[in-house]
């Protein structure tokens, strides 16, 4: 979206006007994050590239963000017509019951939350994609086990009946679709350690039930200035901070010494 202004950006992400009739910008959700003023998150986020894109977006002002997710909501229903036609065209062929089909976004985006726009950040709305796969013998179901992009070669492998070698990284999710227990994965670790879209060096564990966040200097890299801890069943939007609380210390050393090991791990 590079030379994009604020006008011009809300367009681009809009369908046609048909489509956008279909929804009234007046009732368009606003996340109840929009607001936060970044007091328990790292300093230099409030001067960002994430804050000052969101800003000239007119994030600082509801009605914009409605007009936003107005254009959005639009765009994603032209898009999922436009799969329905993809999937029509297996049907017309005979392919369905031959065929599996892997829907996934290739990364997560703010819409205001926090008040950012962009990725890389390490909360959920950046860091969470869509994921939907469908095909024989997989009933239609939510699954809310922690699944990774690194999961969809092996799955694919596997789908199509090719040997998954043993030092593939990620997981076959044949056995989460077709529904069959499974010792799944009960955390991972997030990682953006080159400074990306005004991020400064950043590294993550998500658990299913805590995110711990450690933040490294700009320039010293092996430099810890920031560490950030939210309990995501009470506090999923991550508005609090929770990792000077003392008592949260015994959890962030386990989840300190796990995001290290699973570090070492990769790097090993």
């Amino acid at each position: 979206m590079k030379g994009l202004n604020r006008r011009n950006f809300l367009k681009a992400v809009g369908g046609g006007a048909a489509t956008l009739a279909v929804y009234d910008e007046n009732a368009m959700p606003v996340p109840d994050s929009w607001h936060d003023d970044l007091r328990d998150k790292p300093t230099y986020l409030r001067d960002s590239r994430s804050r000052k894109q969101a800003l000239s977006y007119g994030y600082d002002r509801r009605e914009n963000i409605q007009r936003h997710f107005r254009r959005y909501y639009a765009a994603i229903t032209e898009m999922d017509a436009a799969v329905g036609r993809v999937l029509k065209a297996v049907d017309d062929l005979g392919l369905r019951d031959n065929t599996y089909i892997l829907f996934i976004g290739d990364n997560g985006w703010f819409m205001s939350e926090h008040g950012f726009t962009s990725k890389v950040l390490p909360y959920e709305e950046s860091i969470r994609v869509p994921m939907i796969v469908a095909g024989p013998g997989i009933a239609a179901r939510i699954d809310n086990h922690m699944v990774l992009n690194i999961d969809l070669a092996p799955t694919i492998l596997e789908l199509a009946g090719v040997r998954v070698p043993e030092n593939i990284h990620g997981l076959s999710l044949v056995p989460l679709l077709k529904n069959r227990p499974v010792d799944w994965r009960k955390s991972f670790l997030y990682e953006a350690p080159t400074p990306s879209l005004g991020s400064w060096p950043l590294m993550a564990l998500r658990t299913e039930r805590y995110k711990y966040v450690r933040t490294f200097d700009l320039d010293e890299r092996a430099k810890l200035v920031f560490e950030e801890l939210y309990d995501l069943r009470r506090d999923l939007k991550e508005m609090t901070n929770l990792a000077d609380d003392p008592s949260y210390r015994s959890i962030k050393q386990q989840l300190a010494a796990e995001l290290e090991q699973s570090r070492n791990a990769i790097e090993s």
